[in-house]
């Protein structure tokens, strides 16, 4: 079954479309091969002309104004489908199929015509290179074979512009993509009441840290923080004031990092610090800093606090699921004590310390 005469102008119209060359701007390539096309035929006029639903417009023009036509007046229209073929009108007078012409009988007043049509790879018509006289006369054989050859240049030209612009098309999806993947893993891995790293970006990056400190022998510490009496707050001044406690106190953790260390919440109302190249002594001393900068913050309502709890990988630590146990506990100790304390989970074992 063969498609219908609207459905095939509908298909060439879109691959026409797909050169996204309409209502562009001018461009050399184009213009240059109008005007040797006029110089070789030896004409005061030449168009590169693009044939769209209702008109045919003029990507290069030479000794012409105007920049479109209607296809019910273009000599263009009658330019067959075929790359071995010139259509040449001597006399447009003489021709009865342009002797009513609007072109013929008033400005421009043409009487010559000549074009050779723009074929897609696909085997659509694209188009028409043409010349135009204002007087009657024909073209040699070797004008009309130049013509052609110019025309297949032109071609060129049109197949190189649709792959640069598929490319450049390819090339913004491809940013277009990234750019969305980032926003996704970054909505993946954001906490989206403090703008933290979440729970799991805290585990996948812990993984990494923790391989890192073993195989390179360096120290690794972890820090868990949990805000004293939070359940107190939230009774006692609403959710809202309660989510504020804990965008402050990211913030705030945030801003008393150092930029190795990596900070997200961990859940509810904990947080968590990884501290990379931190020992025992370093971690102590980060810890209180920490609780130092949530306890002297100008608190709105009234002092907040946090306990902290401490671990840091050793030789014994089988792995980073046991210093998170190490930590959990020495949080537990720290509000045991009192809250609003650093308690390190080697002190657990050696009161000491």
């Amino acid at each position: 079954m063969t498609a219908s005469p609207l459905t095939k102008e509908a298909a060439r119209i879109c691959t026409l479309r797909a050169y996204q060359i309409l209502d562009t701007a001018p461009e050399a390539a184009f213009d240059d091969l109008a005007r040797l096309a006029a110089q070789i035929c030896e004409t005061p006029i030449a168009m590169v002309s693009l044939k769209d639903e209702k008109r045919y417009w003029f990507k290069a023009r030479v000794g012409l104004e105007v920049t479109q036509v209607s296809r019910k007046l273009a000599f263009c229209e009658y330019v067959q489908p075929n790359p071995d073929t010139v259509l040449i009108v001597p006399d447009a007078l003489a021709d009865p199929r342009f002797a009513t012409n609007p072109l013929v009988i008033s400005p421009p007043h043409i009487r010559f015509y000549a074009g050779t049509p723009l074929i897609a790879p696909t085997g659509q018509m694209l188009g028409t290179l043409c010349v135009m006289d204002r007087a009657p006369r024909t073209l040699t054989s070797e004008q009309r074979e130049a013509l052609g050859i110019l025309g297949r240049q032109v071609e060129a030209q049109l197949e190189l512009r649709r792959i640069q612009y598929a490319q450049e098309a390819l090339q913004s999806a491809y940013e277009n993509l990234a750019v969305s993947n980032e926003r996704l893993q970054m909505l993946a891995t954001t906490d989206g009441l403090t703008g933290l790293k979440n729970h799991r970006a805290f585990q996948e990056q812990f993984q990494i840290e923790y391989e890192r400190a073993v195989r390179y022998h360096v120290p690794l510490s972890l820090l868990l923080l949990d805000v004293d009496n939070f359940k107190q707050y939230n009774d006692a001044y609403g959710h809202l004031v309660g989510d504020e406690i804990l965008k402050t106190i990211a913030s705030l953790l945030q801003q008393t990092a150092r930029h190795t260390d990596y900070v997200a919440r961990y859940g509810g109302e904990e947080f968590v610090v990884i501290l990379t190249d931190t020992d025992y002594e370093g971690a102590l001393v980060v810890g209180e800093r920490f609780r130092k900068r949530v306890e002297q913050h100008a608190w709105d309502t009234r002092v907040v606090t946090g306990s902290i709890g401490l671990s840091t990988r050793t030789p014994q630590t089988a792995d980073r699921e046991q210093m998170v146990a190490e930590a959990d506990a020495a949080l537990y100790t720290s509000k045991q004590a009192g809250r609003n304390q650093v308690k390190h989970y080697q002190q657990l074992k050696d009161p000491r310390d």
